[in-house]
């Protein structure tokens, strides 16, 4: 999970920086907009207005931290023109038992005193982790900079395990499980000798940085002491002797004694997929981080210089040392367009008094629910509009800067932003799901809706309107005002990446991502063969259950039974057919060209000439 991150973080100017540096300055730095500082040693405006003149605040408090906020305030409001919120984290109790209030949760940056409880002390920064972790938690992402003395001899490195360990959300199933037989035979080994206080290995400790390390190295190597760089290398020949005493696998032994570290650390363990967590420590000299999806943290220590150089500088370096892929700085950039253009189209959109009259019509007389989904999509639409060639600048000037940067091709860029060359085949299929699907589905069965039930998928490749949730008369007679008829084709897997991938262009294959793989389908193995299709009714006129999931119906035969006797077999197999229920569930989407084109192809399909010929198959035979 550490950060194999290569560049360097030189503190230069950043006119004079990288021009990739520069973009990730005007990717994560230039959207700032407002700043909230939390520290028990700065005075706040709410503390003037309730003390009265013979307490003012400012008496009780050094100098020099006063001296620290006013430069602070003149950064942030003279030179950078960012809002600011000072809180000392006392009154509100920010991180106490009423959690953190919502106002934190929309600020850019966050300045955060560690220690909110005063002289450092055990578990004194307990309240600090609990803002960061409820700042992790929200849909809007945040800088934090743990502004701290750190602990005794200004010892920060404390300071960034403890928050390490407050962010990471440890798997469940983790690679240091061991069998309970095997943990019995250990426990009672310990029993019989003494705990092993006659091997030092059992009385190393290790840290957070050290266990997240070796959760990084894959299964093989995190039960095997050979390995160079685990934790009890050094110690390898006790392990494996212990190992021959116990009776037990020397990797058995190695994967207890991480997980028993883990279990002193008390991390949570949570089931499921976890977020991914990237983090870099090199020293308290070098820029440091731990990143999510959700939040940049670094951690910087309390000194006499200047805001900028104090502050903003390292969370430079920082943001450098997090070596941010290209994608990154897009997206982020494009967060930063919708926050800056938002407002303008909105008044432009509500400056259109017809086209509101309109929609607002459609909305009162028909209130169906793909009159809501057409309004939001024509807005979004305009709103992309708006940012668009703002966007395709900055994304041309960042393939310019990757190019300078990293001074070679796409192989060299790759290995540059992800530590290695990726498989091609692996990479291809991933890209070219993302252009022919999506994860996300809209709230009612489309063109493009990709089903899974039965253990196989299908995809819907009725017309979009006729999908539509609506009334339908003309065919509330024959299957009622619930139901909605639609066709779906069967998608037949194909077992090669790279076969699809060679002839990808051929209008054959369409891509998913499954559970984080790639996989590759088509409607049949070989261009000449008809897709497997079949009429379904779904429940609720195609709406999905607040479950995510759909409620079909199709006529199927009969189901044969065990029944020895022919003769009633034979009855039951000419009864009429039987409708069976089926549930349902969306797996992805194919985007709408995509979709466009299987329907176009299905379409051909169903009204191919040939009725009239003969089938070389069987004849003559």
């Amino acid at each position: 999970m550490n950060s194999s991150a290569v560049a360097t973080a030189v503190e230069v100017p950043i006119e004079s920086a990288p021009k990739y540096h520069q973009m990730i300055h005007e990717a994560f730095i230039d959207p700032i907009k407002n700043v909230t500082v939390i520290d028990d040693e700065y005075p706040t405006l709410s503390q003037f207005l309730v003390q009265t003149t013979d307490a003012i605040p400012h008496k009780q408090l050094k100098p020099e931290n006063i001296e620290r906020l006013r430069s602070i305030i003149s950064m942030c409001h003279q030179e950078k023109n960012w809002s600011l919120d000072v809180f000392d984290g006392k009154d509100p109790k920010l991180g106490g038992e009423d959690g953190v209030p919502p106002y934190l949760n929309h600020s850019d940056l966050v300045v955060l005193d560690y220690h909110l409880e005063g002289v450092p002390t055990t578990n004194s920064g307990e309240r600090a982790r609990k803002i960061i972790s409820e700042l992790k938690k929200n849909n809007r992402f945040n800088i934090i900079l743990v502004h701290t003395k750190g602990f005794d001899g200004g010892d920060i490195e404390k300071v960034f395990d403890e928050v390490l360990g407050e962010t990471f959300v440890f798997p469940e199933k983790h690679p240091f499980i061991i069998d309970e037989e095997s943990e019995d035979v250990i426990d009672a080994w310990l029993d019989d000798n003494d705990d092993g206080t006659s091997y030092s290995f059992f009385s190393q400790k290790m840290g957070i940085k050290s266990i997240l390390e070796h959760l990084g190295f894959g299964e093989k190597n995190c039960g095997n002491v050979m390995f160079p760089q685990h934790f009890l290398n050094s110690f390898k020949q006790e392990v494996i002797d212990v190992a021959k005493l116990m009776d037990i696998p020397q990797a058995t032994l190695t994967k207890w004694y991480v997980g028993q570290q883990l279990k002193m650390l008390k991390i949570p363990l949570v089931s499921g997929a976890v977020e991914d967590t990237v983090w870099c420590w090199k020293g308290a000299d070098n820029p440091n981080f731990i990143s999510t999806g959700r939040v940049f943290i670094s951690v910087i220590k309390k000194g006499d210089q200047s805001p900028e150089a104090e502050l903003i500088d390292p969370l430079k370096a920082a943001l450098v040392e997090a070596n941010s892929s290209p994608m990154h700085l897009l997206m982020a950039k494009i967060r930063a367009c919708i926050d800056e253009k938002g407002l303008e189209q909105a008044n432009k959109i509500v400056s259109q008094k017809e086209a509101q009259a309109g929609w607002l019509n459609n909305l009162l007389k028909e209130g169906a629910l793909h009159t809501h989904n057409e309004i939001i999509s024509a807005h979004w639409e305009q709103l992309a509009r708006a940012t668009h060639l703002e966007l395709k600048e900055f994304s041309q000037r960042l393939v310019y800067s990757v190019s300078e940067l990293v001074g070679g091709g796409a192989k060299d860029a790759e290995k540059y932003f992800f530590g290695k060359n990726l498989d091609p085949n692996n990479t291809l299929a991933h890209l070219n799901a993302f252009n022919c699907s999506q994860p996300e589905f809209g709230p009612h069965l489309t063109t493009g809706t990709v089903l899974r039930f039965d253990g196989d998928l299908w995809v819907c490749l009725s017309p979009a309107c006729d999908l539509v949730p609506r009334e339908r008369k003309s065919w509330e007679s024959r299957i009622g005002s619930d139901f909605l008829a639609f066709k779906a084709v069967k998608l037949l897997p194909v077992t090669k990446l790279s076969r699809a991938n060679e002839d990808a262009n051929s209008n054959n294959f369409i891509y998913l991502v499954l559970d984080g793989e790639p996989k590759a389908f088509c409607l049949g193995h070989k261009p000449s063969d008809n897709p497997v299709w079949d009429v379904f009714y779904a429940f609720n006129q195609g709406v999905f259950s607040t479950e995510g999931d759909l409620r079909i119906f199709c006529l199927r035969q009969p189901a044969r039974d065990d029944e020895r006797d022919e003769e009633k077999q034979e009855a039951k197999d000419k009864l009429l057919l039987e409708t069976r229920e089926l549930l349902a569930t969306p797996v992805s989407e194919l985007r709408y060209e995509y979709a466009l084109n299987l329907l176009q192809k299905f379409g051909s399909n169903q009204t191919r000439v040939g009725l009239g010929f003969t089938d070389s198959t069987g004849f003559m035979q």
